[in-house]
């Protein structure tokens, strides 16, 4: 009873099937050709009226000069006359004339921005190039530009058709500032002996056969262009330019088809190339087909050209999915012949149907029964074997769906279990990050501060050593005169003084007195000397800390920087195989800066710190010293404009290797190693120039040869810069000295 009937079915329903494919597929390729054609030769008419346009001009002003109409030797004729012409024609960019014999030159054109002006060489010979602005009656009203050293006998356009008797098309090329692509009609002019007098041009832009192929309805997607044949793009019907622009400043490259955004154009192009080999090859009217994205395509290449010199390829593209409307014609037919079929095959099945169609039935009532959540359903035994190995089949399922779902309890809640952990021992894992985070910016305070002390312990130590050696010499001499003193007094006191001159003689010998006359004074000297230079540390600790002054302050820049410079005296100078580092300062007039002084100050410290470092390394990796190397250290400031400032360090040290300078400024990571302190001033460096100051810490760096970091700061600091600063501050402990 089956197999009598799948093959009734199946041979009718199969060759009606194929009758109406066949079908439907040979009346969509008679459409697609017919539509190919029809938009070809559109196309093609509409380029014929487009591109004669030119021609008769041209043709119109040559016959006006032979029946002397028009004097090419009249620059204000010709200019009214063109201007007349580029005013009724709205498809032309410029209408023109050269002559040959001393290279004049006059037009009359339509800028991008529609304004008419005339254009013309002075004195209407060859130098200066002059535009016009024009009144409505054509009459020049101002002069727009000069340019000078303009001949147009040199001109591409001018060169082509020199010295030759028919009219020519130029090479299509790019309007420049206008970016539009254009090609020029041009006409030689010869006198009644032959004699070559000059050309006649007009430009025409071909941004108007863009337009008309978008316009064009081609099938639902379909799509169209016009090519040279080298494969350039000439008009597209897609939406993107038929030229490539990378640089506003450049004049735009010509693209070729197969390099154009539109999928189903470059396929095309590339399926030419492919069948012909080249362009060149194609001589009449072509319909391909092709493969794009597993869809068949439609394609059709047809010549174009003229007795001008033109020759172009007019391509049509079309995709098979957009007629199914006849595929679904064609589908119709096929549902009208199989029914056709099946009814004679329905008489026989309807009682082998409804004997089936009674167990299928009590299996709908069970799915229905599992499908709203009853899973405890059975089938019993059936008396169709098929379906009584359905029903057995359907009972294990309904068993083993019931165990999944229970072990799918299961999981989820252990998985539900698993994600609260987890998220418990990451959110503690965030915690400790955050409060280690805190520790190591602690920890580069402290690393900075040890520094600090030990460079100013280092730099108050020399001066404190040179005012108590001198004082043992002070006291001596002090004593010493005051027992000459008392000599004096004693003898005095005997009413002699040459009496108590031996033992005053004797004393002044023992003091020798001439000599501490003289070094006496130097000492004082020397002490006050010191002394001022503990001053001067001193107030260079104040003004680098400035733990007296209020968090935002306007400060001067130059005095942190010089505290700085002052604090780090000591690793400066000459030490071991180490020159003395020479300090450059190049400073501007700055104002007044409004910042936090004493963060500033510690990345000043940092910064000079670091380069220092870098400037030891480079001599450490050479032991003798590199060739010629004197380490050098520069300091400038510069008064920015729109309220800013910078301040840039420039040392000739190692340098930066390449594989870290991305990671210069994070928050964990050094470069230091173990025991050469924490690594962290950059990053807390960049947190204080930047997130919160609202400034700029950049740097440039090449290993072997030196480093550059450049600190920008407004000149007032903005409220949200405020406002983030007490925020940070009020979250950890500032940064300080």
């Amino acid at each position: 009873m089956v197999i009598p009937f799948v093959l009734q079915i199946s041979a009718a329903a199969g060759l009606t099937g194929w009758l109406s494919l066949r079908n439907g597929q040979q009346a969509v390729d008679n459409l697609v050709a017919e539509l190919e054609s029809e938009v070809s030769d559109r196309i093609e008419q509409h380029l014929d009226n487009y591109l004669d346009v030119p021609r008769q001009i041209n043709a119109s002003n040559h016959e006006a000069v032979r029946l002397g109409l028009l004097d090419i030797n009249d620059a204000e004729q010709l200019s009214r006359t063109f201007w007349q012409q580029i005013r009724i024609h709205e498809t032309l960019s410029y209408i023109y004339f050269a002559k040959e014999a001393d290279g004049g030159y006059v037009d009359a054109g339509r800028q991008s921005d529609g304004q008419l002006v005339i254009e013309q060489t002075r004195d209407y010979v060859a130098g200066d190039f002059m535009i016009f602005a024009t009144d409505s009656s054509a009459n020049r009203t101002e002069l727009l530009s000069v340019d000078p050293d303009y001949d147009p006998r040199v001109r591409p356009w001018y060169t082509s058709v020199a010295n030759q008797r028919y009219p020519r098309w130029s090479e299509i090329y790019a309007m420049f500032p206008d970016n539009i692509l254009a090609v020029t009609a041009t006409q030689p002019v010869h006198d009644d002996d032959g004699t070559f007098l000059g050309v006649f041009a007009v430009d025409l832009t071909l941004s108007r056969l863009t337009v008309f192929l978008r316009q064009l309805q081609i099938g639902e997607s379909g799509q169209a262009a016009i090519i040279e044949r080298s494969g350039d793009v000439v008009a597209l019907s897609s939406q993107e330019n038929p030229f490539s622009q990378p640089d506003p400043e450049v004049e735009p490259d010509r693209i070729a088809l197969a390099d154009v955004e539109s999928s189903m154009l470059s396929a095309a192009a590339i399926h030419l190339q492919e069948s012909f080999d080249n362009f060149d090859n194609i001589h009449r009217t072509q319909q391909l087909e092709f493969q794009l994205e597993g869809e068949r395509q439609y394609l059709q290449v047809t010549p174009y050209s003229n007795e001008m010199g033109l020759d172009w390829l007019i391509i049509v593209a079309l995709p098979e999915s957009d007629f199914m409307t006849q595929i679904h014609e064609s589908t119709r037919q096929t549902v009208a012949l199989s029914l056709v079929a099946l009814t004679a095959a329905i008489a026989f099945g309807v009682y082998t149907s409804s004997w089936i169609a009674r167990p299928i039935r009590r299996f709908n009532r069970a799915s229905q029964a599992i499908a709203e959540g009853n899973l405890d359903q059975a089938i019993e035994p059936q008396p169709i074997r098929e379906m009584d190995t359905l029903a057995v089949g359907f009972n294990h399922m309904t068993a083993t769906l019931n165990e999944l779902i229970q072990e799918l309890e299961r999981a989820n809640d252990e998985l539900e279990a698993r994600v609260e952990n987890r998220t418990t021992e990451l959110r503690e894992a965030l915690d400790q990050l955050q409060q280690t985070q805190l520790k190591l910016v602690q920890t580069e305070k402290m690393s900075s501060l040890s520094q600090l002390v030990a460079g100013v312990a280092h730099e108050i130590n020399n001066p404190i050593g040179v005012i108590r050696g001198n004082l043992d010499h002070a006291s001596d001499y002090v004593e010493g005169l005051l027992n000459l003193l008392h000599l004096y007094e004693v003898a005095l006191e005997k009413a002699t003084l040459e009496t108590a001159s031996p033992p005053i003689k004797e004393s002044r010998d023992d003091l020798d007195v001439e000599f501490v006359r003289e070094d006496f004074p130097q000492l004082l000297k020397s002490m006050k000397s010191s002394t001022s230079r503990i001053q001067s540390i001193v107030e260079s600790l104040r003004n680098f800390a400035r733990l007296d002054e209020a968090q935002i302050k306007q400060v001067n820049l130059h005095e942190g920087l010089d505290s700085a410079l002052m604090i780090l005296q000591s690793r400066l100078r000459r030490s071991g195989s180490c020159p003395a580092i020479q300090v450059s300062k190049l400073y501007d007039d700055l104002p007044l800066v409004e910042c936090h002084p004493s963060q500033v100050n510690q990345v000043f410290l940092n910064l000079l710190n670091n380069a220092i470092d870098a400037i030891r390394d480079r001599v450490a990796a050479c032991p003798d010293g590199p060739p010629d190397f004197q380490p050098r250290l520069d300091v400038c400031t510069q008064k920015l404009e729109g309220g800013w400032v910078q301040v840039q360090i420039t040392d000739n040290g190692a340098g930066i290797p390449y594989d870290i300078q991305s990671k210069l400024f994070d928050p964990f990571f050094s470069s230091k190693p173990v025991g050469s302190g924490t690594g962290l001033g950059l990053f807390v460096g960049y947190q204080v120039i930047v997130e919160q100051h609202g400034g700029e810490l950049t740097f440039t760096s090449t290993p072997g040869e030196g480093s550059a970091f450049s600190i920008k700061l407004p000149i007032r600091l903005q409220s949200q810069s405020i406002a983030s600063h007490t925020e940070s501050a009020d979250a950890t402990s500032p940064v300080s000295v």
